[in-house]
């Protein structure tokens, strides 16, 4: 049986499709658990959905959204942020990718920058 072959090409248009796809942040102070179809919404999501810019390099897909300070919702302690995901619209629609944190306190002393880098590879 003949083995197919997939090269570098294929795997940087990959990821030029999935910067093609509308993106946005999600913050949350509960961990995920799960990622499944029927998630619209990270438990304990918080405050507006931020959209991300995309670029790619390679292989890779790189997104970046900045929570501002003055989205801080408890602006006397901070948020503590437990985890966050892409979604593809600013509200409900299926989380695609979810990322947990070990309590980040954001207060509107600062923005936060968040980063995720999707990168398609080859499976042995």
């Amino acid at each position: 049986m003949a083995q197919a072959l997939l090269s570098d090409s294929f795997f940087e248009e990959t990821a030029e499709q999935i910067l093609a796809i509308p993106n946005f942040l999600a913050v949350a102070t509960t961990v995920v658990t799960t990622l499944d179809t029927a998630i619209t919404a990270l438990d304990g999501e918080i405050g507006s959905r931020i959209s991300l810019t995309g670029s790619r390099t390679g292989t890779e897909a790189t997104f970046t959204g900045i929570r501002s300070g003055t989205d801080v919702i408890d602006t006397i302690n901070g948020d503590t942020l437990i985890s966050s995901g892409i979604t593809q619209t600013s509200a409900g629609n299926d989380i695609v990718a979810a990322v947990i944190h070990n309590g980040i306190t954001h207060t509107t002393n600062f923005d936060l920058e968040f980063i995720y880098t999707i990168e398609p590879q080859r499976s042995v």
